[in-house]
């Protein structure tokens, strides 16, 4: 019978993968243009529109000449359709018990969106950063921002003061969003970011006061509206939000450097990624999705829109320890969640008595996945959890291959399907099958460039073919296996 039950839902979650992917295909019109989606220059502007820009006016009557219209791929259809598809599905499964459903979720967005762009001014394209541990509140301004035609910059909680300064001053936000954890930092972070004019105190005791210097999350910026705004329209090519990656530039110069790039994705770039997601974690409707990495991270953020393209729910484990993860996956049913490879270690340590029972899929990357932690995965966990890896990077918004159960252990698979990638040489020229060289990747999910830094998206975007240089070493088999260089 497990044995049924288990083809049962992954013959269900195939249909409810290959239905979004027509989706996506269908929604580009032209099939051919998810090939050449990104054979445009990379550093385009953000064109982002609010709704009553889109509106025309003729000489005669000076009225509306059409209504806006929301564009294909975007972030605002996906929760505007989640919340008309399934209003009294569980969104958020709070840490005391309680529940949200999708219309409260979205009611909620679009009230923090609305207050960012009334009260306090926020213009289209301004850009706001939020520094927090997971939490429901996150996920809401997650998708405030695009509602309100605002740039997303999720910062690593997990960054160390002094570089948690410099990610914002890079960024340069008008606004930011902290929470308990980092209260105490608000004088520093007025004193030290030139840019922020507003600090948003997310804290989780509502009658409690914000510090100084903050707005109070709820009765600051909820509270204040009584009748939330229309989303803006944007276009699936619009800048989403910046996000932060370490790129190996080791092939442009003499000696091995990383560094933190601030990476710029698109409403496409995260939509093309997500369709693959929910294929890969073989999500469905009664899913419930365990936020484990920082939320902050591309691809808990690519997962958490494709659980709401089905009406899944979100769990949240605020942070990271072992013990607490376990007991959160089996009290609140996890079904799938994404890790690092290390925190897979240690959960696996400390299930000690190896019952999980309402897990199904574990993404695992960001760090190389070795052979012996996918055999311990099957020893511990049986086989009814997959345990999917491949090339993850965020300049192709998270997912670049990945390999199935069945795949040679010594692979990180295949391509995903709305990628291209190829092998070449020293001189961009494609190498056989076999041969070891610079991986390039081409598709709807590569970035639409780095931010400020012209010289690094000469080098790593080859513009007049849509090439992006990823800076890994691997070969193609014959098969289409990628082998990366030890």
């Amino acid at each position: 019978m497990a044995g049924e039950a288990r083809l049962t839902f992954a013959q269900t979650a195939g249909l409810v993968a290959a239905a979004a992917l027509l989706v996506l295909a269908t929604q580009f019109g032209d099939p051919t243009e998810l090939r050449n989606a990104r054979e445009r220059p990379p550093a385009r502007a953000a064109r982002l529109r609010s709704a009553s820009s889109a509106r025309t006016q003729t000489n005669s009557d000076k009225t509306t000449a059409s209504k806006p219209q929301y564009a294909p791929l975007s972030l605002n259809m996906t929760l505007a359709s989640a919340a008309r598809s399934h209003p009294n599905r569980i969104a958020v499964i709070h840490s005391d018990g309680s529940s949200s459903t999708y219309a409260q979720l979205t009611h909620r967005a679009a009230c923090v969106a609305t207050a960012l762009s009334r009260n306090l001014k926020l213009e289209t394209g301004s850009r706001v950063a939020v520094l927090a541990l997971n939490a429901p509140n996150l996920l809401e301004v997650f998708w405030a921002c695009p509602h309100a035609g605002l740039l997303l910059i999720p910062v690593n909680a997990r960054l160390a003061p002094p570089e948690i300064i410099n990610v914002l001053n890079r960024c340069e936000p008008i606004a930011l969003f902290v929470d308990d954890a980092f209260a105490a930092a608000i004088p520093r972070l007025l004193d030290q970011v030139s840019s922020l004019k507003h600090i948003i105190y997310v804290g989780h005791a509502r009658n409690e006061p914000a510090p100084d210097g903050a707005l109070h999350y709820e009765t600051q910026l909820i509270d204040s509206i009584s009748q939330p705004m229309d989303p803006v329209t944007v276009l699936r090519d619009d800048c989403l939000g910046i996000f932060f990656s370490a790129k190996d530039t080791t092939r442009h110069h003499h000696h091995q450097k990383q560094q933190q790039q601030a990476v710029m994705l698109s409403h496409e770039n995260i939509l093309a990624s997500a369709f693959c997601a929910l294929r890969e974690l073989a999500i469905t409707p009664d899913s419930r999705y365990a936020h484990i990495v920082p939320m902050s991270h591309i691809s808990d953020f690519v997962n958490t829109v494709a659980i709401t393209m089905v009406g899944a729910a979100n769990v949240f484990v605020p942070k990271f320890s072992p013990h607490k993860v376990v007991n959160v996956l089996r009290e609140q049913n996890v079904t799938q969640t994404f890790v690092f490879p290390s925190m897979l270690e240690a959960i696996l340590d400390a299930a000690e008595d190896n019952t999980l029972p309402d897990l199904c899929s574990i993404l695992c990357g960001a760090a190389p996945v070795s052979e012996d932690l996918l055999r311990r995965v099957t020893r511990l966990l049986g086989d009814q959890v997959r345990c999917v890896h491949g090339l993850f990077m965020t300049e192709v918004t998270f997912l670049m291959t990945v390999r199935q159960a069945h795949d040679p252990l010594n692979t990180v698979g295949k391509s995903v399907p709305h990628l291209e990638i190829r092998i070449v040489d020293d001189n961009d020229s494609e190498v056989p099958h076999g041969t070891m060289g610079h991986l390039q990747a081409r598709g709807a999910s590569v970035m639409l460039g780095y931010l400020d830094n012209q010289s690094e998206n000469n080098e790593s975007m080859l513009s007049c073919h849509g090439w992006f240089t990823t800076g890994v070493k691997a070969l193609i088999d014959p098969e289409g296996f990628v082998l990366l260089q030890e």
